[in-house]
């Protein structure tokens, strides 16, 4: 009797350990399609999550420092300058 419900019990673990995995496999996929054809959309919401700026050109994530507010690459145009 023991011997019995311990074996259904260790199938419904090997059933719920298989589901586990298989939704952890779906969920890698979703997220590796939606960075890869949706233009990196997770690593631009991330960026700009964490308090950064995408930088569109070099294809990253740009944060200024305090001793460089405005790195060499990111700076604006100079409008006095033609």
């Amino acid at each position: 009797m023991i011997k019995a419900l311990i074996l259904k019990l260790m199938r419904c673990m090997g059933w719920l350990l298989l589901g586990l995995a298989g939704l952890l496999v779906i969920l890698a996929l979703m997220s590796w399609v939606g960075d890869t054809y949706f233009d990196n959309f997770f690593s631009k919401d991330a960026c700009m999550d964490s308090g950064g700026a995408w930088d569109y050109q070099y294809e990253r994530c740009v944060h200024a420092t305090p001793e460089n507010p405005n790195p060499p690459y990111q700076k604006a145009p100079d409008p006095l300058v033609e």
